[in-house]
């Protein structure tokens, strides 16, 4: 059995919190997407994309920001970012 929604985006917070690039990419689907709230196009599409566009991030060390998650079967599908 899958963990819930809210385990798996507990998950990728704690590991977002700690710059655990395997452990943030671990709960992402394969096909993830990520949107900037509003928008029809992904931004980044796809787990190796989401690893280095977050790679460059945690690097970087930014300002965490509010997202919208949605899991499917246990992994991440499609997040949204709220900017302010």
């Amino acid at each position: 059995m899958r963990d819930s929604p809210v385990v798996v985006v507990q998950a990728q917070l704690d590991a977002y919190n700690r710059r655990d690039l395997d452990g943030f990419c671990a709960v992402f689907a394969d096909d993830a997407q990520l949107f900037e709230l509003g928008c029809a196009t992904p931004a980044t599409s796809g787990k190796a994309a989401i690893r280095d566009r977050y790679q460059t991030l945690f690097e970087k060390s930014p300002q965490l920001h509010m997202a919208i998650y949605e899991v499917e079967r246990g992994l991440i599908q499609r997040v949204h970012f709220v900017r302010a």
